[in-house]
């Protein structure tokens, strides 16, 4: 049901691509590719092949070393904890959440072992839903899961765990059509508290925490090349409609997306497609002015993926997309560059614009 829903509200996601206007700056993209900044900082000297290997092996083994040293990726920081969004369960039905989240973000939870190591009493809110994984800054920071009061039907806020050693934890929740359904409150050695919702903006990006003073305070782990890779997976060769285009089935032809903000805001996007030109007209739901532009594009394939490369030039560069179309010809998706591992986090992950012509 959940994935019958998600390919009817894709019908109001806009292509963000052509709004041309960067609303959010500095959050982190992805880390299921780039593990960078959570590798272990080798003080010794310059060892061999066969004690490197070694090393690498004791880091596996042991899920509290990758944990130390993801954290001291946020030292010096105003981030006080780390979160990532896995996915959301394709039904109520309870899942095993260890093998369940290797299985949505395997590239992610082999570089940081810590994740498949969280103890069961630390896995919060049932087996189903959609799934995050918190991971305080330090052990001296803990976090307390509370279920949201809405203010009707007699409806109490309950405790649904509290941490004292500032360990990471799984949380399932937005499971109940209310999203978010719970609140996060994360607090320091000194008493300081800030409040998280956990949950997907407008982008379907994970939503940011601020302190008092504007700082943001979450680092943004989620693995989104592998989120999208999953999503493309699951349009291509599981839900039945959908196939790769070819540059015939795109001539002369034109598209249009409507975008229903959190806020309110509506964003509405046109395509025409017209030779080698793809003519872009959108309204950001600012002012009543339309913005055009047009570009050039192609169909190419790397590593079996079928991309769309569109010349943006000063609006944005070239871009390239993962794009299929509906064997009706009806619907296109494009998806963010997996391949690649091109996330823009100003970009909708995946959009689906609904045929006008051609």
């Amino acid at each position: 049901m959940n994935r019958i829903l998600a390919i009817i509200l894709c019908l109001i996601l806009c292509l963000g691509i052509f709004a041309g206007c960067k609303d959010k700056t500095g959050d982190p993209v992805d880390t299921s590719e780039d593990t960078s900044d959570v590798t272990v900082e080798d003080t010794s000297e310059p060892v061999g092949k066969d004690t490197q290997e070694i090393t690498e092996s004791d880091l596996a083994e042991d899920p509290s070393v990758s944990l130390d040293s993801f954290r001291q990726s946020m030292t010096g920081t105003t981030e006080l904890f780390a979160a990532a969004y896995i996915g959301l369960t394709d039904t109520i039905d309870d899942v095993d959440p260890i093998p369940w989240m290797k299985e949505k973000a395997p590239v992610l939870c082999s570089n940081l072992p810590f994740m498949t190591a969280i103890a069961e009493e630390n896995i919060v809110g049932g087996h189903f839903g959609e799934l995050y994984c918190i991971v305080p800054a330090s052990s001296e920071i803990n976090l307390t899961v509370s279920t949201i009061e809405f203010g009707y039907n007699d409806s109490k806020a309950e405790v649904l765990y509290e941490g004292t050693k500032g360990e990471p934890i799984l949380l399932f929740c937005n499971q109940d059509g209310f999203s978010p359904d719970v609140e996060v409150t994360v607090t320091t050695a000194d008493g300081n508290s800030v409040l998280w919702y956990p949950q997907l903006d407008d982008n379907l990006y994970l939503s940011a925490a601020y302190d008092l003073d504007g700082n943001k305070v979450t680092k943004d782990f989620t693995p989104y090349s592998e989120r999208v890779k999953g999503e493309y997976d699951y349009y291509l060769n599981e839900a039945g409609f959908w196939k790769v285009p070819e540059a015939v089935d795109l001539a002369d032809t034109s598209w249009e997306a409507t975008d229903y903000c959190l806020d309110g805001t509506e964003k509405i996007y046109y395509i025409d497609i017209i030779g080698n030109t793809l003519n872009i007209v959108w309204n950001d739901g600012i002012d009543e002015e339309n913005h055009s532009y047009s570009a050039t594009w192609s169909l190419k394939e790397v590593d079996g993926v079928t991309l769309m490369e569109i010349d943006l030039g000063n609006l944005d560069g070239i871009r390239s997309f993962p794009v299929l179309i509906t064997t009706e010809h009806n619907l296109i998706l494009f998806a963010q560059d997996f391949v690649n591992d091109d996330i823009r986090d100003y970009d909708k992950l995946i959009r689906v614009l609904e045929r006008t012509f051609g």
